[in-house]
């Protein structure tokens, strides 16, 4: 018999959108007993899933490192990833120890862990490249993030997109740019993993939800996009619908909106 919530995938960022709050674990066990696929798009490495989100009826493999990760969780295995090769590392080290010393900074971000180089270490790129590599829980490489001062931002991004046009950047924090091979982020990610599913004939309807920079292409991406009521402008001007913030249990209004 098909369950109320056959054919949707509903996608939640981590940081800022899901509180594990009893109300939202609730309706998560409502929704996905009635037929409903659920699962997280977040920044955060496939081990972290496991660690904070403890009690979330997760049922669909996850989107980790920002989008760059397809992770199952039951099985312990990637089905996708999106690697930057090596000679992209290579320019934007360069770059930056060229350009960037401003920066606190550059985050190597692999499937299970990091790698951080600071501008004004004492190495070529090639020494800082070949230092990730040796790093098998940050290497191969997912994203790279830039952290720096907020007041320095503005400029740092400014520069590293007029460097690097043929990258995705996206602010996670206020902090962190994050710089991604184009074919990642959370909106591909998302895509893929409809496709994992079975497709438009099986996931029909995708809904996402999120707070910050980094959960644009995701919203942008699903057939009803959501902002959380505490999410920045540019993610309220891109979303569908806008519901509470995080913390009046978000995710169980967007159920009940679903249910009618």
């Amino acid at each position: 018999m098909a369950g109320k919530f056959d054919g949707y995938l509903l996608c939640s960022d981590m940081d800022g959108t899901m509180v594990p709050s009893a109300g939202n674990i609730a309706a998560l066990e409502y929704f996905t007993r009635n037929g409903g696929r659920f699962t997280m798009a977040s920044g955060r490495f496939p081990s972290h899933f496991r660690e904070t989100v403890k009690g979330l009826p997760i049922n669909a493999p996850v989107a980790a490192v920002n989008g760059n990760v397809i992770y199952d969780l039951d099985t312990d295995r990637i089905l996708w990833s999106n690697p930057m090769p090596d000679e992209v590392l290579l320019d934007v080290i360069r770059f930056v120890q060229s350009e960037c010393r401003d920066i606190e900074k550059l985050s190597f971000n692999g499937v299970n862990d990091n790698y951080h180089f600071s501008p004004d270490e004492d190495k070529s790129a090639e020494e800082v490249l070949a230092a990730v590599r040796a790093c098998e829980m940050a290497y191969p490489v997912m994203k790279l993030i830039a952290v720096q001062l907020p007041e320095l931002s503005d400029s740092l991004r400014s520069r590293l997109e007029h460097a690097f046009p043929g990258l995705m950047f996206a602010q996670s924090w206020p902090q962190g740019l994050e710089m991604n091979m184009p074919s990642g982020g959370k909106g591909n990610a998302v895509a893929k993993l409809r496709e994992l599913l079975g497709g438009r004939d099986v996931i029909h309807t995708v809904v996402c939800v999120g707070d910050y920079e980094n959960d644009l292409s995701m919203i942008e991406y699903a057939d009803i996009g959501y902002a959380v009521g505490n999410a920045i402008d540019k993610v309220k001007a891109a979303a569908d619908r806008i519901t509470v913030p995080c913390g009046q249990n978000a995710i169980a209004q967007i159920i009940s909106d679903l249910e009618q």
